[in-house]
């Protein structure tokens, strides 16, 4: 089972610092949500990399991690 997901995403924000951005001061938002993926349900657009996390039965993390530049912009 993966822990807390405060702490969870707190440890993802840390490993991506130097790589996806320079410093993790820089993330302005976050979504994090916890799926049980035994049930039926669709998934759209899923990249081969997410498609094999899946098929493969364990218990996994998936990142997404996007520039949005103009603040006025809400994606």
């Amino acid at each position: 089972m993966i822990g807390d997901m405060d702490n969870v995403r707190e440890a993802i924000q840390d490993a991506l610092q130097g790589i996806a951005y320079h410093n993790d001061r820089q993330v302005s938002e976050g979504h994090d949500r916890r799926l049980n993926i035994n049930g039926s349900f669709q998934v759209r657009h899923m990249s081969p990399r997410l498609a094999m996390a899946f098929s493969d039965g364990r218990p996994f993390v998936h990142i997404e991690v996007w520039s949005n530049p103009n603040q006025e912009v809400i994606r």
